[in-house]
């Protein structure tokens, strides 16, 4: 059997999953409190595998190792994004679901809008801002995602770039607007682990291409130098030039902080039952687990590959086609079915968690609060679903009409997420402070 029906069978049998979770999450949710934020009753696992897969989004399986292969260990270095990516959550995520079930807060606009003064003034005026950087980082993070899972799947099966990407963000849309954030939860647990699974697997099919870990050592030591070595820790004379010194390494992990401190990071540790699985998360499942994949098996990805384009058995122009070639030259038969399929839940597993809490954003903090304030449960819930389809309908737009802007907006996006990082720092310290901010009302989100 060819390595194309393998991937239509693991992905057809992925995508049952997806819609199983779609469809049990569209007769569950029947409250808006159930589709936004899941009754605020997620359990410590499945936040702690949820939270895992939307952290670590198709560029860690698919442009990490790309990039190692063509910077070397330099870039290797920014593996340590697992631990710069929790850290946001390990100052703020206790204080932040603690203020949202004791003000029963649903999106990050209700929390600082109440903060900065609710009626009409600079209240209103953050609100704004934080639908406007949501809206933004859900399209475009999307579109990355969609994307790549498009070109992945394309260079697989041999189904056109633009029809796999519709396709697959059609499943995407489907289980995000029927379900809510219960849903995408159930479906990023799984996600999680074939994300994970398939980093290692394509890591061990790569050293076992070369003999072994020995054999395999031995050819990176005969890699040039500035594959192996950080060229200093600053260089003041490379303006305009891509060189990954140690501050910009720095500076590269310190940015991707802004993707817990997002608004859709909010509205997930606002869904927790409660704080426990926090910790868990940042240290273990993030951390541990994830940097155990990293450090050992996308170097050995990355490296490899290198080791892989000299030798000509590989041929690959840029940082996201190398592990797409180690699967078509390496990989075949369930192996590359299941690999395939890891990757495509490794970008659907971010888009998806963006998609549905900026659909989810744009329904309370406008159409609730400025047009329906007296919105029923069914009509605030379907048109959450219709602007989901919004976001999706925008990031495709994007995608096709002007892909050679995708990697700027998906940075832009990112550093959306890093200002929401001084808000929450604003509001979990004043929320410990004695001089409160928070008094004098006994619910300022309540959702009906």
């Amino acid at each position: 059997m060819s390595t194309a029906a393998w991937v239509w069978i693991f992905s057809g049998v992925y995508w049952a999953y997806c819609v199983f979770w779609g469809m049990k999450g569209f007769f569950w949710a029947k409250t808006s409190s159930q589709w936004t934020v899941a009754g605020r009753g997620l359990p410590m696992w499945l936040f702690l595998l949820a939270a895992t897969a939307t952290s670590f989004s198709g560029w860690t399986y698919v442009g990490h190792p790309g990039s190692i292969a063509f910077s070397g260990l330099t870039y290797a270095f920014a593996s340590f994004y697992v631990i710069t990516i929790p850290i946001t959550a390990t100052f703020f995520a206790k204080r932040l679901w603690l203020l949202g079930k004791r003000y029963e807060f649903v999106t990050p606009g209700d929390l600082y809008s109440y903060y900065y003064g609710n009626e009409r003034g600079s209240g209103e005026v953050i609100r704004a801002l934080i639908v406007l950087i949501a809206f933004l980082y859900s399209s475009f993070y999307t579109a990355v995602q969609l994307v790549a899972a498009g070109f992945i799947f394309s260079v697989t099966t041999g189904v056109n770039v633009i029809v796999g990407s519709l396709f697959l963000a059609a499943i995407v849309f489907f289980y995000v607007a029927a379900g809510g954030l219960r849903s995408t939860a159930w479906v990023d647990a799984l996600q999680a682990g074939l994300l994970w699974l398939g980093i290692v697997v394509i890591g061990a099919v790569v050293l076992n291409y070369f003999g072994g870990w020995d054999p395999f050592i031995a050819r990176v030591n005969g890699l040039s130098e500035e594959y192996l070595t950080v060229p200093g820790v600053w260089s003041p004379g490379s303006t305009g030039e891509t060189v990954w010194t140690g501050v910009f390494q720095l500076t590269y992990m310190f940015s991707l902080m802004g993707i817990m401190a997002s608004p859709a990071f909010h509205m997930w540790t606002f869904a927790n039952r409660d704080p426990r699985p926090f910790p868990w998360q940042q240290v273990f499942a993030s951390t541990l687990f994830v940097g155990f994949a990293l450090f050992f098996f996308t170097a050995i990805q990355g490296l490899g590959g290198r080791l892989l384009i000299e030798d000509g058995v590989i041929s690959v122009e840029n940082t996201d086609a190398l592990v797409p070639a180690i699967v078509s030259e390496l990989i075949s038969g369930p192996l590359a079915g299941f690999v395939v399929v890891g990757a495509l839940a490794a970008m659907q597993s971010t888009g998806a968690a963006y998609m549905g809490t900026g659909g989810a954003m744009l329904m309370r903090d406008v159409y609730v609060r400025y047009l329906r304030p007296d919105a029923g449960h069914g009509e605030q819930i379907w048109v959450g679903r219709l602007l989901v389809f919004v976001i999706v309908a925008v990031a495709l737009l994007v995608a096709f009409t002007n892909q050679a802007a995708i990697v700027l907006l998906g940075g832009l996006a990112t550093a959306s997420g890093s200002c929401s990082t001084c808000r929450c720092s604003t509001c979990c310290t004043c929320a410990s402070s004695p001089a409160q901010r928070w008094r004098g009302r006994s619910g300022s989100g309540s959702s009906r």
